[in-house]
C-alpha cells in the first residue's frame, strides 16, 4: 500500500515529508515561485496515485474564538455555519469547532473559527494536485495540530499547572509561531516574521528577539481579555538544545510568566509535530468536499476491492464440492465413452462375422422377453393355447397368425381383453362354431364354477387369390382342428374372410381390387 505524503506549506516554500517508522523525513523542497511550482507538478507526475495531506503554517491564517448560545444538533450547526460566513465570506477554506462551555454568565458554547482568508495562497498549489487527481486526504493547520501535542507535554499534567499556555516554536521559513491555549483548547495563534529563527545560530540577539515577540503577545492577550488579570501564563518553547541554553539565560520567571522548555533532540519542529497526523487518522480542517473527492473515491474503492476478493474467495470455497463432483462426473463420462468404444468395436467385429439374422427387431424381442418373464411368474400360462394353435397350423401352411389376445380367468363371451377405463365389450353374435355349445353354469349348487382361459386369435390367408369359398373352408377346418384338443372347450369363428351373415347386405364391384382374407377366432380353454 502506498505511504501517505505530507505537504507542509510555510508561506515561502512547500516541503514534502514521508513517514518512516513514526518519523517524518523531509525529502523535497519547492520554492513558492513559478519555477518551484513547475518542479512540484513534475514531482506529482512521478506518483500521482499516492495519497497526500496538505499541512499549513501560514501567516495568513486567522483564528477567532467566540461564544454562541448553547443549542443542539442542527441548530448548532446552522448557527456555526452562519457565523462562519459572516466572519470569512470570501474563502471556502474555513473551519469551526465547538471546544467547551463558558464557566459563568449565560454558559454559552466556546467556538473557535479559523480560516485562510486569501484562497489563492492555497489554490496555486492545489491546482496541480487536483489536475493530476492526487488523493488529498485533507488540509490541516499546524497550529490546530498543536492541541494533539499538549497531552504529551509534562507541563500540562504537572500538579498546579496553569490553564493558560502559550506554545512557541520557530519554523524553517523564518517565522515564530505562537499558539495560545486555554484548558488545552486553542484560542488564538499568530505567526510573526522573524528571520533570525531560520538560522541555526542561537545567540543572545536571537533569544532577545524571540522573547520580545513573546512579550508583545502576552500584552495582547491581556488587552484582548483572553488572559484574565492575575492569571499566570505558562510559556512553553519547542527548541533545539543550543536555543534552549540561549533562551534560559535571557528568560526569567515572574508571577505572571513561567517559562518551560522542550528539547527537540536534533529534530526540527515540523519533524516533531508531523508524526501526530498518522496517529489521529484522517484529519481535515480547511478542505471543502470537492477537494477531497479523489480521496473519497479511493476510500470507497478499497472496501469494494476487499469485498470482491472476499466474495471471490467464498465462491471458490463454496464451489470446491461442485468442482470435485464435476471432475468425478467427467471421469465417469470418460470411462463410459471408453466402454462404449470397446462395445462398438465388439459389435463391429460381430457384424463382420455375419451373425444370423434375428427373427424380429430389437423392440419386439425385448417385449417378448419381458412377457416371458411375467408369464413365468404367473400361475396360469397360455402354453396349452400355443401348443394347440401350433399343432392346428402345422396342417395348413397358408394360414398365418397375426395377433393373439389372451386373458385368464376370462368370460367366454368376450372378444378382447378389458383394460382400465373401458366398459364391458359387447359379445358378437356367433357366426359359426366348431364344437358343442358352451354348457350353462348352474345357478346354485355345491360345485365351484369352472374358470376359463379366453383367447382371441387373429390371422389371414397368405397369397389370397380371391377364392372366398376355399378361404372360408380353410378357416373352418382350422377351427375344427383346434376344437379337437382336450384342453379346448369351444372355438367360435367371430370373423370370416367373407362376411355372409344375414345382418350384412350383399354387394360387390368387379372393378375393385381383391380384399384381404382376414379371420378372427375366439378360443375358450378350461383352466
Amino acid at each position: 500500500m502506498r505511504k501517505k505524503r505530507i505537504f507542509l506549506l510555510t508561506g515561502s516554500r512547500l516541503s514534502v515529508y514521508h513517514r518512516e517508522k513514526s518519523v517524518a523525513i523531509e525529502t523535497r523542497i519547492f520554492r513558492d515561485d513559478h519555477e518551484g511550482r513547475r518542479q512540484f507538478a513534475d514531482y506529482l507526475d512521478t506518483d500521482p496515485g499516492a495519497p497526500a495531506c496538505l499541512l499549513t503554517d501560514l501567516a495568513e491564517e486567522e483564528f477567532q474564538a467566540e461564544s454562541i448560545p448553547h443549542v443542539f444538533g442542527p441548530d448548532r450547526r446552522a448557527l456555526m455555519a452562519h457565523r462562519q460566513r459572516r466572519l470569512f465570506p470570501h474563502t471556502p477554506y474555513r473551519y469551526a469547532v465547538r471546544q467547551d462551555r463558558e464557566r459563568g454568565g449565560r454558559r454559552g458554547d466556546n467556538v473557535l473559527f479559523a480560516a485562510i482568508p486569501r484562497p489563492d495562497t492555497l489554490e496555486r498549489w492545489l491546482l496541480p494536485i487536483a489536475w493530476r487527481r492526487v488523493p488529498l486526504s485533507g488540509i490541516c493547520s499546524l497550529a490546530l495540530l498543536g492541541e494533539k501535542l499538549l497531552p504529551q507535554l509534562p507541563i500540562t499534567s504537572a500538579p498546579g499547572a496553569s490553564d493558560y499556555l502559550l506554545l512557541v516554536h520557530c519554523n524553517a521559513s523564518g517565522g515564530l509561531r505562537q499558539s495560545f491555549f486555554v484548558r488545552q483548547h486553542l484560542r488564538m495563534s499568530r505567526l510573526a516574521s522573524l528571520p533570525e529563527c531560520a538560522r541555526q545560530e542561537a545567540g543572545p540577539n536571537v533569544a532577545g528577539a524571540i522573547l520580545d515577540e513573546v512579550e508583545k503577545t502576552h500584552h495582547y492577550l491581556g488587552s484582548a481579555r483572553l488572559l484574565p488579570a492575575g492569571s499566570p501564563l505558562a510559556i512553553c518553547f519547542l527548541v533545539t538544545p543550543p536555543m534552549r541554553a540561549a533562551l534560559r539565560a535571557a528568560a526569567f520567571d515572574t508571577p505572571d510568566s513561567q517559562y518551560h522548555f522542550v528539547e527537540l533532540s536534533g529534530r526540527s519542529v515540523e519533524e516533531f509535530l508531523l508524526p501526530l497526523l498518522p496517529r489521529v487518522g484522517t484529519l481535515n480542517h480547511y478542505a471543502p468536499p470537492n477537494d477531497l473527492r479523489y480521496f473519497r473515491f479511493r476510500q470507497a474503492r478499497l472496501p469494494l476491492y476487499a469485498t470482491g476478493v472476499a466474495l471471490l474467495s467464498a465462491a471458490m470455497i463454496a464451489g470446491l464440492p461442485q468442482l470435485a463432483e464435476w471432475l468425478i462426473t467427467e471421469r465417469k463420462i470418460d470411462l463410459l465413452e471408453k466402454q462404449d468404444r470397446v462395445q462398438e468395436a465388439r459389435y463391429t467385429r460381430a457384424k463382420a462375422t455375419r451373425l444370423p439374422e434375428l427373427p424380429a427387431d430389437t423392440p419386439a424381442l425385448k417385449a417378448a422377453v419381458e412377457t416371458f418373464d411375467r408369464l413365468q411368474s404367473a400361475k396360469t400360462t397360455p402354453y396349452p393355447l400355443f401348443v394347440a394353435i401350433s399343432a392346428a397350423l402345422a396342417e395348413d401352411s397358408a394360414l398365418e397368425i397375426q395377433s393373439i389376445e389372451w386373458w385368464a380367468p376370462g368370460d367366454p363371451s368376450r372378444t378382447r381383453a378389458t383394460t382400465f377405463g373401458e366398459g364391458e365389450p359387447r359379445s358378437p353374435s356367433s357366426v359359426g362354431t366348431a364344437s358343442a355349445p358352451f354348457p350353462a353354469q348352474r345357478q346354485s349348487g355345491t360345485k365351484t364354477p369352472v374358470q376359463h382361459q379366453v383367447a382371441v386369435v387373429g390371422g389371414r390367408i397368405k397369397a389370397f387369390s380371391g377364392d372366398y369359398r376355399r378361404a372360408t373352408a380353410r378357416v373352418e377346418a382350422f377351427a375344427g382342428r383346434l376344437s379337437k384338443f382336450e384342453a379346448v372347450e369351444r372355438v367360435d369363428i367371430i370373423e370370416r374372410p367373407l362376411d355372409i351373415s344375414s345382418e350384412k347386405p350383399l354387394a360387390g364391384n368387379m372393378d375393385t381390387a381383391l380384399g384381404g382374407a382376414d379371420f378372427t377366432l375366439r378360443v375358450v380353454l378350461r383352466k
